[in-house]
């Protein structure tokens, strides 16, 4: 007891706390790392390698997820935790890579913006996409995709409540013989919903979990509480919505450096975002019209600048070159909303102006304004004071 004071009077575990660790698993990495004097120094790599230990031997495992081995995939999780965006940064890796042949499946027949989301990734990155809501549509779906290295799922949003999608969900990946099933879990989200979400889940067979929204949340200590309770590997991090450089593999030491340090730098801020918000908006605008020529997939629809991030996920064999805009519309490409904004808005007012056109003419509104030009203008009607 004497010593368990002692080690609540230290830094470290007051700092532990702060951060949101359990009581019991801050004690336990105070009494691991304390054992011998050392000065209050969070940043200390000898501190990060010692924590590291400390949590390997608590029995903290990661098994990454961007060089995973398995064939088939699955992402699961409740609403607004990631899944989709997830599945579209691990398939943009591999296709950046080129490790492997990549393939998404989706499994959401609810929300009709998640299909449209990973069509356009699929689009730009020139991977095929299908979209499987039935038993015969699942196993006609990975006929077609035997060939592939790598199957990413993405999954409809869990509810614990929803036993009969669970049940659905349970049988859809018992079905397709999933691999890997990964929990996506967002850092911001109470720990208790995950813990009590995994419970309702034990048909399905999770074996990963995956954290989402890093950046959104200085406190990491519900991912150690997390992994101790669950007692599955953490497999990978994602701070962002940069495609796909803001997902990470998740590695003890990485846990580590979150705990201590709060909100690490590189994650609250990626790399090269800094420079961008030093520029005005003008700059960036003008350099993005000076591009004199725009990319596209040839298996797409859309071109984009070619300094657009989205150009570095089409492969060389892919790639269709444009000179102009003009010659890209003409060839019946669409221009990226991104890097392309003002040709979509120029697109669009001309749009309005044919469509005013047309309808101004279809109501003879022009023949009674040619009318009103002949007769002359408007006569002053006086005011008259109350």
């Amino acid at each position: 007891m004497q010593k368990d004071g002692k080690l609540r009077d230290s830094w470290l575990y007051r700092h532990l706390i702060r951060h949101e660790v359990r009581q019991e698993y801050a004690l336990e990495i105070a009494s691991e790392l304390l054992t011998e004097p050392m000065e209050k120094e969070i940043r200390n790599e000898q501190l990060l390698t010692s924590l590291g230990r400390a949590l390997h031997k608590m029995g903290i495992d990661a098994r990454s997820v961007l060089t995973t081995n398995a064939r088939r995939v699955a992402l699961i999780g409740p609403a607004g935790a990631g899944k989709t965006a997830c599945a579209a940064k691990i398939a943009a890796f591999h296709a950046m890579n080129g490790c492997r042949k990549v393939a998404l499946v989706s499994l959401d027949n609810y929300r009709i913006a998640a299909a449209g989301q990973l069509q356009r990734c699929a689009d730009i990155i020139g991977i095929p996409l299908l979209l499987a809501h039935k038993p015969d549509e699942l196993r006609q779906a990975f006929r077609q995709l035997q060939s592939c290295d790598l199957v990413l799922i993405d999954t409809a949003a869990i509810c614990k409540a929803d036993t009969r999608a669970i049940e659905k969900l349970a049988k859809d990946l018992k079905l397709i013989a999933a691999d890997e099933i990964h929990l996506v879990c967002s850092a911001s989200r109470k720990e208790k919903d995950i813990v009590d979400l995994t419970r309702v889940l034990d048909e399905v067979g999770i074996n990963r979990l995956l954290f989402t929204k890093l950046d959104e949340t200085a406190l990491y200590g519900s991912l150690l509480n997390l992994l101790m309770q669950l007692q599955l590997p953490a497999s990978g991090f994602s701070h962002g919505r940069q495609i796909p450089s803001s997902l990470e593999d998740a590695t003890i030491e990485k846990l580590a450096e979150l705990i201590l340090k709060g909100a690490n730098p590189d994650i609250a801020q990626p790399a090269g975002r800094s420079e961008m918000r030093k520029k005005k908006p003008g700059a960036i605008k003008a350099r993005r019209l000076s591009a004199r020529s725009f990319t596209a997939n040839k298996n797409s629809h859309l071109f984009h600048a070619t300094d657009c991030t989205w150009t570095r996920l089409i492969k060389k064999d892919n790639r269709v070159v444009f000179s102009s805009a003009a010659e890209a519309l003409a060839r019946k490409f669409k221009p990226c909303r991104d890097c392309c904004k003002d040709i979509v808005a120029s697109s669009m007012d001309d749009r309005r102006a044919k469509d005013r056109a047309l309808a101004h003419k279809s109501n003879g509104s022009g023949r009674f304004t040619k009318g009103l030009s002949e007769v002359g203008p408007t006569a002053k009607i006086p005011v008259r004071s109350a």
